[in-house]
């Protein structure tokens, strides 16, 4: 059974024209904070608050900064001043645990291969099964 393997699965689906649902999100919130600017202030004070909110919305929707969202570089941005530039490892206490060997009983089954004869003829027929790449039994040499 063959599927389809997507393509290009890093690009995001265009809705809107050629803007993509987050751009269109920045866009429609940006829409509504100037909107309701507009019927809750005097024209001069909606002007002067929904320009930086213009300015907002444009720029997070389409300005690219070394290839990344304007969203994204804020953020690394923000993480490179918060976070420190050098980093230096300290070592912790490591917990070191003692273990015992278990004592062997004699009383224990033999290992299946105690015949050395039998191992060794085990392993000539492993040997040539992996030479040959045949499962013919191995020549053995009756002289020996």
């Amino acid at each position: 059974m063959q599927f389809k393997v997507p393509q290009n699965i890093d690009i995001e689906d265009k809705i809107v024209g050629s803007l993509t649902l987050i751009q269109f999100s920045y866009l429609l919130v940006g829409g509504v904070i100037c909107y309701i600017f507009f019927k809750s202030f005097p024209r001069a004070l909606f002007i002067l608050l929904s320009i930086p909110v213009v300015f907002s919305a444009l720029f997070f929707t389409f300005v690219k900064i070394q290839e990344q969202t304007f969203a994204k570089f804020l953020k690394n941005l923000f993480l490179y001043y918060t976070q420190p530039k050098e980093r230096i490892w300290h070592k912790g206490p490591t917990a070191l645990t003692l273990q015992e060997n278990p004592k062997i009983d004699s009383k224990q089954p033999q290992p299946r291969y105690a015949n050395k004869k039998v191992f060794k003829t085990e392993l000539e027929s492993l040997s040539q099964i992996l030479d040959t790449g045949s499962n013919l039994p191995p020549k053995v040499n009756q002289g020996r």
